[in-house]
């Protein structure tokens, strides 16, 4: 295929380049929007790819003819259609991209089948982006966190997602990383869905290879360990399995915690994998959060090669040919211009029909049959039986224009038939007028001459009847030799009838079948004993079980969940059947619940439930919550984790899990749990570390006696001290600065530990300054002993315990921090670029509050803040607006405006000002993408009209429901404060 039918509507005003790509019966080609000039990519899907694929299936017997197979291959084009859709319903969530449209054809040139054309914007993927742009450290464990989350969110929907590659994911324009091309399998379909050829690749788990394995559920997890196992190590995937460890080799450019996720996501166990991105997410949130992930490059920088995968994924071109090919003429195609008439172009379409099936009868009688067509499935399920990338080579022409040969053929001209005469009627005897004279040379009998010497005539003198003739008797004789013969034939006739009916046919009534998750009962009701019957029961593999009736039924045990059984009656001996003798059946599903834990959460009586999952799942999972001398609670959920509060102190509970009426449990679906308050070490930092020395400290939680706390330090290589201690302080000596540690500390009687690293090199701040005598900003600067980092340093703060966390880069010991909200409370950390410890890193400062203004003779206690959706005139003023515009209730999206109000005279000196605006929720926290600076100048803010009054627009405004307060300082003092409701 070099180019692409000029299908309407979607490409309608579309111009198409040539193709890019081509591989299994799918070809890209780039498109340019003529109105918008907007880039394009269109993706074309042949179904099926070729169509050897199609005489496959004919052949093979799925399918009698073409118009079935044309039939699933329809099925199979809008189950692709139904894909799209479902990308694009995902695209309205997290993670997805989704195609702009879709269309399907019918193919109508030199093949059957049909084209899924897919259109959609043109992206730069990851592999491209790669190849182009270094990534960095950041870059990677965002791309990791935005897979693991929109993975999650495709499991959320019902689906698992099996072609992630660099190639399939996206890189926005805020960079962001996102799914962007078809390959979902329903959940509840992978117990029996191999993964599909056309995804192999090298991020597929290798055990999908063998086309007898079904699709498990770490097929997306390990597709991106891989993506972050070829970033880690110089574009390269892993080699062999490390014979000591069982697992992969380190990536290069990985530390060990990082090597460890990425090394467990590509286990070559698939149940030592992560089972659930969302698993896979949150060690990538845990790392982050013990470690500062540094915007440098991982280097050395390589772009990933696809040549240098190990896994070789075989081409069309290397699977054995069964038989040589034949060399097919194509004709000319006939193309009629936009002026040709609608007979005109018919005409067309049956010249290329007819000449596309036109072959010499020789070519059907040589062509060899394949002998490596597939084991196909029963044909009451061919659909589950044919793949649609199968490449079998099988000319269908030339088996249809033997056909139409056949059918067409007709009886020559000039043959006559020849009419059947009448029989003579076998009843008809002799009578008077039929007696014959005799010859006059043939003598007469003695007794019957004439002695007068007249002709004598023959009679028969004795009985006074006529005589026969000799002719006449042998026809009578043969009259009733055949009537006899007929008489036989029709009793033999009556026997074979009667024996087809009533020994030869066996007639089945009905089959009725019932079962659960692993067995199935048939019940047979026939008129005619068991032992004339076999019954079978095969599944789509090819898996088959026989067994004989007992008094109308048969058991069959040891079968899968959740699949498809087709059972059969068939004959013992020389007989026939006739009724229902095949019926289908599908097992229960059954889920298992491979681990259930229940942990202490996050505050007292609350417990963390986690458990891992093998096998369909609900949309929803239920929570069964039961205690003594408690009413039972239940509460709903989705994913494999949730957290169940206000729970009583001291009390058992047994936490049971529910999927439904639909799915049956089996394995660990309940847990026993003792709640309790949590004692957890708080705030645990490093105070000192001077080289040889460190100094740990941690706060105990509330009110809460601990008898002791267990602290362990220990290294990668031979360091290992553990000290119980019952102050919340302790020393750790004969400490090695070039080494990197890990400080651990439990409470005693519990096993969640608070824990810290700390890395080689490590820098203590000696003192933070603050300068605040500007009026607009505050001016940090630290002082620091230890080795000076290379890639600078970060300056991380929020505002009044804000969840945002502002970070700045800095070069040197300083930075500013910008716009200065007066009154407010900063908390200021510092670290490094390279995410080395950094010990005393954290600081708070208390902002002043603001004075009121007092400048051009005017205070704050002067001026009025009236608000106002701003008007449509640009240049608006007090003087061309009404004054019942004013309000403080606007709506979603409304621009806001301001108007001051002064009562007073005052100066209007025309200087340049900073006026800036903090809004705040209705609780009083800062919403810090809320808080602006804007340059005005005093002079133009009154004099639009009456001085007295003044215009401000407001520069951004919360795009979120809700009761806000907004604070207005011109030159760090206080004009006033407002407060507004957007609906």
């Amino acid at each position: 295929m070099s180019e692409p039918k000029r299908i309407s509507p979607l490409l309608d005003g579309f111009v198409l380049g040539s193709q890019t790509s081509e591989h299994s019966g799918i070809v890209c080609y780039p498109a340019i929007q003529e109105d918008s000039e907007k880039k394009y990519i269109v993706k074309v899907i042949s179904v099926p790819a070729s169509q050897r694929q199609m005489d496959a299936m004919i052949l093979s017997g799925a399918y009698r003819d073409a118009e079935g197979a044309m039939e699933y291959y329809k099925r199979v084009s809008e189950d692709l259609l139904k894909e799209a859709a479902f990308l694009k319903e995902l695209s309205k969530l997290d993670g997805f991209l989704a195609y702009e449209d879709w269309q399907m054809e019918p193919i109508t040139k030199h093949r059957l089948g049909y084209e899924v054309y897919l259109l959609g914007s043109y992206k730069r993927s990851l592999e491209k982006h790669v190849n182009q742009h270094p990534m960095t450290h950041l870059d990677a464990m965002n791309l990791a966190l935005d897979l693991c989350n929109a993975l999650s969110v495709c499991r959320q929907a019902g689906s698992i997602y099996v072609d992630l590659k660099p190639q399939n994911v996206f890189v926005s324009e805020n960079k962001g990383y996102k799914i962007g091309d078809l390959g979902f399998v329903r959940l509840t379909a992978r117990w029996y869905t191999p993964l599909p050829e056309k995804y192999h690749s090298p991020y597929s788990p290798p055990e999908l290879l063998d086309p007898m394995e079904t699709i498990n559920l770490t097929t997306d997890t390990y597709a991106v360990g891989m993506i972050l196992y070829q970033l880690y190590n110089e574009g390269q995937l892993p080699g062999a399995v490390d014979e000591d460890t069982g697992r992969h080799i380190p990536p290069i450019h990985a530390d060990y915690e990082l090597a460890d996720i990425i090394l467990n996501a590509i286990h070559p166990e698939a149940d030592a994998r992560w089972q659930d991105p969302s698993q896979l997410g949150q060690a990538i949130v845990a790392y982050m959060q013990r470690n500062v992930i540094n915007d440098e490059p991982i280097t050395p920088y390589i772009p990933i090669d696809p040549e240098s995968q190990n896994v070789q994924i075989p081409r069309d071109e290397d699977l054995p040919v069964s038989h040589p090919p034949v060399q097919e003429a194509v004709p000319e195609q006939i193309i009629p211009d936009e002026e040709a008439t609608i007979e005109q172009l018919t005409l067309s379409t049956e010249v290329e029909s007819s000449a596309a099936v036109e072959e010499p009868e020789t070519a059907l009688a040589e062509e060899t049959v394949p002998q490596n067509i597939p084991e196909e499935a029963p044909l009451s399920e061919p659909v589950e039986s044919v793949s649609v990338d199968a490449e079998i080579p099988v000319d269908l022409a030339r088996i249809f224009a033997k056909a139409d040969d056949l059918l067409s053929h007709e009886t020559p001209g000039g043959v006559v038939v020849p009419e059947i005469p009448e029989a003579p009627d076998p009843f008809a005897f002799a009578t008077e007028d039929s007696i014959e004279l005799a010859d006059l040379n043939t003598p007469f009998d003695p007794v019957m001459e004439d002695t007068s010497g007249n002709v004598a005539v023959k009679q028969k003198k004795r009985s006074g009847k006529k005589f026969l003739s000799p002719e006449r008797k042998r026809r009578v004789k043969r009259f009733f030799r055949g009537l006899t013969t007929l008489c036989v034939l029709a009793l033999l006739a009556l026997a074979g009838f009667w024996y087809y009916q009533n020994i030869y046919v066996l007639n089945i009534n009905s089959i009725e079948i019932e079962g659960g998750k692993d067995s199935l009962i048939v019940h047979v009701v026939s008129n005619v004993q068991d032992k004339q019957f076999l019954i079978t029961c095969s599944d789509s593999y090819g898996n088959m079980e026989t067994a004989s009736l007992q008094n109308g039924s048969v058991t069959f045990e040891d079968l899968l969940p959740n699949t498809t059984y087709t059972v059969r009656v068939e004959a013992e001996g020389f007989h026939a059947l006739s009724g229902q003798t095949s019926e289908v059946f599908t097992t229960e599903a059954t889920t298992e619940i491979v681990a259930f834990s229940a942990i202490t959460g996050p505050e007292d009586g609350s417990a963390v439930l986690n458990f891992t999952v093998n096998g369909d799942e609900p949309e929803e999972w239920a929570l069964n919550i039961s205690a003594a001398g408690e009413e039972n609670r239940r509460v709903t959920f989705t994913g494999h984790s949730t957290t169940v509060t206000e729970l009583s102190l001291g009390k058992e509970y047994i936490f049971t899990l529910d999927a439904g009426s639909d799915l049956s449990l089996s394995g660990k679906s309940s847990v026993t749990f003792l709640a309790s308050r949590i004692i957890y070490a708080q705030n645990l930092t490093v105070v000192t570390n001077d080289g040889t020395d460190m100094k740990i400290r941690w706060t105990a939680p509330g009110d809460i006696i601990v008898e002791s706390w267990e602290v362990r330090c220990y290294n990668n290589t031979d360091y290992e001290q553990s000290v119980t201690v019952t102050d919340t302080e302790v020393y750790l000596s004969n400490i090695d600065s070039s080494t990197a540690y890990t400080v651990e500390v439990t409470a005693a009687g519990m096993t969640q530990p608070a824990r810290t690293s700390i890395t080689a090199n490590p820098v203590n701040i000696t003192a933070v300054h603050v300068d605040d005598s500007a009026n607009n900003k505050l001016t940090v600067s630290w002082d620091y002993a230890g080795t000076k980092p290379e890639s600078g340093w970060l300056l991380m703060y929020r505002v009044d315990g804000n969840v945002d966390m502002n970070v700045m880069k800095c070069d040197n010991t300083s930075a500013v921090i910008t716009p200065r909200i007066p009154g407010s409370s900063y908390e200021l950390t510092i670290q490094t670029v390279e995410g080395i410890s950094v010990f005393n890193n954290v600081s708070v400062y208390e902002c002043p509050s603001a004075p009121g203004y007092n400048a051009n003779n005017l205070q704050e206690s002067d001026i009025q803040i009236h608000m106002l959706k701003t008007p449509e005139n640009t240049n608006w003023s007090y003087d061309n607006i009404k004054s019942d515009t004013f309000t403080n209730q606007f709506s979603v999206g409304d621009p806001i405006s301001l108007v001051l109000y002064a009562e007073p005279d005052f100066y209007l000196p025309g200087t340049d000002i900073t006026v800036t605006y903090v809004i705040r929720d209705e609780f009083g926290n800062i919403i810090p993408k809320y808080v602006f600076e804007a340059q005005e100048n005093w002079r133009s803010i009154w004099y639009t009209g009456s001085y007295h009054y003044g215009e401000l627009d407001l520069p951004s405004v919360p795009d979120s429901p809700g009761v806000y307060h907004m604070q207005i300082y011109i030159d760090g003092a206080s004009i006033g404060q407002t407060t507004f409701t957007v609906q």
